[in-house]
C-alpha cells in the first residue's frame, strides 16, 4: 500500500470519527476501493456497521433533570464497555460475559427491570489500546486491531448519559504472542525469526512494553472523562496466563503455530525448563501491566476534581492460570481427534470463517461447492480459529464480575442507591390566602450515603415546577421526618410535591419515579387557595353571629346549629369552627351530659388544619384533652400554645393542671407560677396554686385559696369539671 493511499485511509478515518462525535451519527461511506480484488467492503463501511451494530436502535433517554417533579418516564442506567476481547468476552455466550453480569448486578442493586439498565458496547476481540494497525473491521468474536479502544471512545452515544463504563485494554499492544514465545532459544535464529513471525522477545521487552501502557491509558482516560461527564470509570487488569501448574502448553502453541515444532525447544513446553521461562514472561506481564494501569488511574484522579476512576484488579492463583486444574481461562484441546477451544463459541465462530472462506483455503474442505478466499493468511485464520484460548470461561467471567462489583462498592459504597418518600401529606387541601398550612414527609437515604437535603416543590395555575424551599439535612438519622409551611397570597390551585436527594447525588421525587416498581408512592398533592373575604359571605357571618349569641346564653345546642350553617356556607371559617368546639367543650363541663368532648376536639383540629398559630385552639383541645383523662397529649397541645406565644397565660395554666393530673406536682407549681406572672388576676390560677400547695403539705395552701376566693368576686370562672379549668373559651 502506497504512503498516498495510506494518508487517504488516515484521513477519511478522522472525518468520520469527527462527525460521529459532533452529530452521534454515521455519514456514508466512501467508496474506495484499497483493494480491487477483495471482496470484502472497505473499511469505512466496517466502521460504519461496527458501530451501528454496537448500539441498539430502540435505545431510549429518559431525562435527568430534577425540575421534573414526576417523570414520565424513569431514567435508564447507561453502561458502556470499551476495549478488547477481554471486554467483549471472547468465547462467552452474551449472558456469561461479565459485562451482562454487571448489568444484572446493577438492575438488582437499584431495584429496576434489566431493560433500564441499556449497553453501548464497542469491545471487540483484538482492539489495541491506542496502536494502530490496518486490520480490516470484523466480527467482534474474529480478531482486529479496529477500532481501537480510543477510536470505540468516540462512538459512544449521547455521553452525557452514560453512567458508567467498563474498560480493558492493553494487551494487544503488548503482545500476546510475545508474551507466549520464549525468550531465550537457541537454533537458527534467521529460521526463527520466519518462523515464529518475529523470533524470541525477552522478559526485559515484555516488561518495558507493560511499562509503556501507563501514558496511553492516561490519555484515553482523560478522553473518556470529558466526553462522559457524569460518568464513572472501571479499568480492569489483567492476570498471568502460565503457570507452574500449567498443562498442555506444547499442543497448544502447535495448534496456533504448526511450524514451531521445527524447534526443539517449542516440542517440550511442558517441561520445567521451557514452561517455566513462559511463566516468568506470562508474571512480569501481569505485574507490570498492573503496576502501569493503576498508575494511569492515579494519575488521572489525582488530576481531577473527583474520584471518578478506579481500577479492579484480578487475583489468579497458580492453579486458576491456563490448563491448570482448576483453570479460569479457555483451552485448546483434544475432542475426539478434533482440535478445538472448550469455549461457548467455536461452532459459530467457525461458521464466520468459513462463509468468509478462510477454512477452506486453509483446511481440507469436505464440500466441493464451499467458498474459498484466496490470498488467506493461514496464521490469520488459525488465529481467529482458537481466538478464545486463554480467556476467562465461564468461572473466569464471574470472577472479573466479582473484581468489578467490589471495586464499585470499594471506591463508591454509595452510588448506586437512591433514597426514597416513606410518608408524604399536605393539610389541609383548602386553605384561605396568606393562611399557612403544613406538608410532612418522611425519607430514607435506602442505605446509602446519607440524605443530603429535603426540597419542596410547587407548581401553580400560571407557572411550571419549581423549587421554594429546602431543608438540609444534618445528622445519621434514617428515616427523617420533617415539614414545610407555605401560605400562597394568590388564590388558586397548587401542586406540592417532594425531591429528596443524598450525599452521592442520586434523587429521589414523592412518587419514587427512579424506583422501580416502588413499595409506596405518592401523588403531588393539589392544595386550594380561596381568598376569606370571598368565602365569608354576608349570610355565613349571620349564621354566626346567631350562634356567638346562643353560646353567650348557654344554649350550646343551639349555638353548634347556627355553627353548622355558617361552616355550609364557608370551610373556612375559622371563628365557626372555634366557636362549634368551644360549644361542644362548654356542654361537656356537665352543662350538656350526653355531650362528649372527643367533638370539641375534631372542630379545634379543623381550626388547626386552616391556621396551625391558633393558639385559642390547640389550648382548648388540651382542656379537652384533660376532661378525656389524656393528660400528656394534653401538655403537647399546651406546649403548642406557649411555643406560639409564651405570654399566653391561660396555656401555662392548663399544663400546670395536666401535671397536676398525673402527679407531677413541683412542674405544676412552676407552670401555675408563671401564668400568676403573666397575668396575676385569674382566679383558677390561685385556686389551681392552692390545690397543689395543699398536695404537696405546703402552709401556704390557705393564702393561695383566699386569693382565689377574693378574685371570685370580680373574675368568675366559666366552666370547671374533672379538674379541668378553663378560665376563657
Amino acid at each position: 500500500m502506497t504512503l498516498k493511499m495510506r494518508f487517504l485511509i488516515i484521513t477519511q478515518l478522522m472525518i468520520i470519527l469527527f462527525l460521529v462525535a459532533a452529530n452521534g451519527q454515521y455519514p456514508e461511506a466512501v467508496p474506495i476501493n484499497l483493494e480491487p480484488s477483495a471482496p470484502e467492503p472497505n473499511i469505512f463501511q466496517k466502521l460504519a456497521e461496527f458501530a451501528k451494530s454496537m448500539i441498539s436502535p430502540s435505545i431510549a433517554y429518559a431525562p435527568s433533570d430534577p425540575e421534573i417533579i414526576v417523570p414520565d418516564d424513569k431514567k435508564k442506567f447507561q453502561v458502556a464497555v470499551i476495549g478488547d476481547s477481554i471486554a467483549w468476552g471472547a468465547g462467552l455466550n452474551e449472558e456469561k460475559k461479565y459485562y451482562s453480569q454487571v448489568r444484572s448486578w446493577i438492575a438488582e442493586r437499584k431495584n429496576i427491570p434489566l431493560e433500564s439498565v441499556e449497553m453501548q458496547v464497542y469491545a471487540h476481540t483484538g482492539a489495541t489500546l491506542s496502536k494502530e494497525t490496518n486490520d480490516p473491521i470484523r466480527s467482534p468474536d474474529l480478531s482486529s486491531g479496529n477500532p481501537t479502544a480510543s477510536q470505540q471512545a468516540d462512538l459512544i452515544s449521547n455521553p452525557n448519559n452514560v453512567d458508567l463504563i467498563l474498560l480493558s485494554a492493553g494487551i494487544n499492544d503488548v503482545g500476546v504472542a510475545d508474551i507466549i514465545k520464549l525468550g531465550d532459544v537457541e537454533g537458527f535464529w534467521n529460521n526463527l525469526y520466519s518462523i515464529l513471525g518475529g523470533g524470541t522477545c525477552s522478559i526485559a521487552e515484555i516488561s518495558k512494553r507493560s511499562a509503556n501502557l501507563r501514558e496511553p491509558m492516561s490519555l484515553l482516560l482523560q478522553k473518556l472523562l470529558e466526553k462522559c461527564p457524569n460518568a464513572k470509570i472501571v479499568v480492569t487488569g489483567y492476570y498471568p496466563i502460565i503457570s507452574e501448574d500449567s498443562t498442555g502448553l506444547t499442543e497448544t502453541i502447535k495448534a496456533l503455530e504448526p511450524d514451531s515444532q521445527k524447534i526443539d525447544e517449542y516440542k517440550n513446553l511442558d517441561e520445567p525448563e521451557q514452561r517455566n521461562q513462559l511463566r516468568d514472561k506470562s508474571n512480569e506481564f501481569f505485574k507490570e501491566s498492573t503496576r502501569s494501569l493503576r498508575e494511569a488511574v492515579n494519575d488521572i484522579n489525582s488530576n481531577s476534581l473527583n474520584n471518578r476512576v478506579a481500577f479492579a484488579q484480578l487475583k489468579f492463583a497458580s492453579e486458576n492460570c491456563y490448563g491448570a486444574e482448576q483453570s479460569l481461562l479457555w483451552k485448546i484441546k483434544n475432542f475426539d481427534g478434533v482440535i478445538k477451544t472448550d469455549d461457548n463459541k467455536f461452532e459459530s465462530r467457525m461458521k464466520l470463517l468459513n462463509d468468509m472462506g478462510w477454512v477452506c483455503a486453509c483446511e481440507k474442505c469436505s464440500s466441493p461447492s464451499a467458498k474459498i478466499a484466496r490470498n488467506v493468511n493461514c496464521d490469520m485464520y488459525r488465529q481467529n480459529k482458537f481466538v478464545a484460548v486463554g480467556h476467562p470461561n465461564e468461572k473466569g467471567a464471574v470472577k472479573y464480575r466479582n473484581a468489578i462489583i467490589k471495586t464499585i462498592n470499594d471506591t463508591w459504597p454509595d452510588w448506586l442507591n437512591t433514597p426514597v418518600v416513606q410518608a408524604f401529606q399536605v393539610m389541609p387541601l383548602s386553605v384561605a390566602s396568606g393562611r399557612s398550612f403544613t406538608i410532612d414527609y418522611t425519607a430514607s437515604d435506602n442505605y446509602g450515603s446519607g440524605l443530603k437535603h429535603v426540597e419542596l416543590w410547587r407548581k401553580d395555575e400560571m407557572s411550571d415546577w419549581q423549587e421554594i424551599k429546602r431543608e438540609e439535612i444534618s445528622g445519621e438519622d434514617d428515616p427523617i421526618s420533617g415539614s414545610f409551611t407555605d401560605a400562597p397570597s394568590v388564590p388558586g390551585k397548587y401542586l406540592y410535591g417532594l425531591h429528596v436527594i443524598d450525599k452521592a447525588d442520586n434523587w429521589n421525587d414523592q412518587s419514587n419515579s427512579n424506583t422501580y416498581n416502588p413499595a409506596i408512592s405518592f401523588e403531588p398533592v393539589e392544595v386550594e387557595v380561596i381568598s376569606l373575604e370571598a368565602c365569608i359571605t354576608p349570610e355565613a357571618e349571620a349564621w354566626f353571629n346567631k350562634g356567638k349569641a346562643s353560646f353567650d346564653q348557654k344554649q350550646y345546642k343551639e349555638a353548634i346549629k347556627y355553627y353548622d350553617e355558617a361552616i355550609k356556607n364557608c370551610s373556612l371559617y375559622e371563628e365557626a369552627w372555634l366557636g362549634k368546639g368551644n360549644a361542644y367543650l362548654a356542654g361537656s363541663f356537665g352543662f350538656w351530659d350526653e355531650n362528649d368532648p372527643s367533638e370539641a376536639i375534631r372542630c379545634y383540629d379543623e381550626v388547626i388544619k386552616l391556621n396551625p398559630q391558633n393558639k385559642k385552639s390547640w389550648n382548648n383541645k388540651g382542656t379537652a384533652l384533660v376532661d378525656l383523662g389524656k393528660d400528656d397529649e394534653a401538655i403537647q397541645c399546651y406546649d403548642m400554645v406557649i411555643r406560639i406565644d409564651s405570654q399566653y397565660a391561660e396555656s401555662w395554666v392548663g399544663k400546670g393542671r395536666a401535671l397536676y393530673e398525673m402527679g407531677d406536682y413541683a412542674e405544676a407549681l412552676n407552670c401555675v407560677n408563671e401564668a400568676i406572672t403573666l397575668e396575676p388576676e385569674i382566679p383558677v390560677a390561685w385556686e389551681l396554686k392552692g390545690d397543689i400547695l395543699e398536695a404537696l403539705g405546703s402552709d401556704e395552701a390557705q393564702s393561695a385559696f383566699d386569693k382565689a376566693d377574693e378574685l371570685e368576686d370580680v373574675h368568675e370562672p366559666t366552666h370547671e369539671a374533672k379538674g379541668a379549668i378553663a378560665y376563657k373559651l
